[in-house]
């Protein structure tokens, strides 16, 4: 039963993958690592959230390469992927960084990126950073990939790199 469903999971995954492949929002400026381009926004297409209500953040992956497809493994709630790392800095100035780590357990799935495509994570960050203050808080987010297909020619497997989004400026009101 239980392979069933990680298949069953495994299957959604890639489906929903393909399902944002068609999805742009990117500025220009955004910049580019090894044909990636990382693009952050609030759900719901606002920069504006009221005090206490959750902030949840939607992490778009653009492969803008021609011919290269990068597969890598992410947890279905990416907030506890060890591959993001989320920046955040408080109207004060205070660092409110949230450590976020591998954890053991928990479902995830294969994701392939292809030319064009874009892979899209919802990033809970009210479950790792509280939003207290009322003010601008500005937020960046870094996905490291380890792609797990081997270097043309070699059993070696692709280098890991890191991608950074362009900063998203969120001000929390009444």
């Amino acid at each position: 039963m239980k392979k069933h469903i990680f298949y069953f999971l495994l299957t959604a995954v890639l489906y929903t993958n393909n399902l944002f492949s068609q999805t742009t929002n990117f500025a220009h400026g955004d910049s580019v690592t090894n044909d990636f381009r990382l693009s952050i926004s609030l759900k719901g297409g606002t920069n504006t959230v009221s005090l206490g209500q959750p902030v949840v953040l939607i992490s778009r992956l653009q492969n803008i390469s021609s011919n290269t497809v990068v597969q890598f493994l992410e947890f279905v709630e990416p907030i506890k992927d060890g591959s993001y790392s989320v920046s955040i800095t408080s109207p004060t100035g205070k660092d409110l960084s949230p450590k976020i780590y591998n954890l053991p357990e928990g479902s995830f799935g294969l994701c392939d990126v292809g030319p064009g495509q874009i892979h899209e994570a919802q990033l809970q960050l009210s479950l790792v950073c509280k939003f207290e203050t009322i003010g601008r808080y500005k937020i960046l987010v870094t996905k490291r990939i380890r792609d797990l297909r081997c270097q043309a020619g070699s059993n070696q497997l692709t280098p890991p790199f890191e991608v950074v989004s362009n900063p998203l400026y969120v001000n929390v009101v009444l």
